[in-house]
């Protein structure tokens, strides 16, 4: 994975940098979303952010921290950072229960988080209802 060289930004240069990044993804539709990441990114930290929002997302379906890290070769660090996102930060978790609840429904009916669980190898404490 790329590393971030030592030479810290001005806030204000960081600042204009995000804001371009974040403002070439408004309006854009999933496939030009993935494209522009697969020209910008490196396969490592398009994997990388993949991981986090999949740690997220098991957190949300009642995963603990070693099943986690079974399923994704990920450390204690890393889930431990992004459960601290998820309890603490709002929007994150709304993100991450709309993302569950989405994904749920687009499986159909007969597709339940249990099932999901299953066959993933795993047995979660599966929330009672997706909010």
């Amino acid at each position: 994975m790329g590393k971030i060289n030592s030479h810290e930004l001005s806030r204000q240069v960081r600042t204009l940098n995000h804001r371009r990044l974040f403002q070439s993804l408004q309006n854009k539709d999933l496939a030009e979303v993935e494209e522009l990441m697969r020209q910008v990114l490196s396969p490592s930290e398009i994997e990388m952010i993949s991981k986090r929002i999949a740690v997220a997302t098991l957190l949300e379906v009642g995963a603990d921290y070693r099943q986690i890290q079974d399923l994704l070769k990920v450390s204690k660090a890393t889930i431990a950072k992004v459960n601290n996102l998820y309890r603490y930060h709002e929007n994150f978790r709304k993100e991450v229960r709309k993302f569950v609840a989405e994904e749920h429904q687009s499986r159909g009916r007969g597709y339940t988080l249990t099932r999901a669980a299953k066959e993933l190898g795993l047995v979660f404490r599966i929330l009672a209802q997706i909010r």
